[in-house]
């Protein structure tokens, strides 16, 4: 999933299960610019 993490350390790292975290306020900033099922692409960076 996509979600917030407030553990700022563990952004950009390996730190779960393949989940994509983000800081909390980037996570609420896309929550209301998308809606359920849009198609979500991930691409490397």
């Amino acid at each position: 999933g996509m979600h917030g993490t407030p553990d700022d350390a563990s952004i950009g790292y390996s730190a779960s299960h393949g989940c994509i975290r983000m800081h909390i306020p980037d996570a609420e900033w896309l929550f209301n610019q998308v809606r359920l099922g849009t198609p979500v692409f991930i691409v490397s960076a």
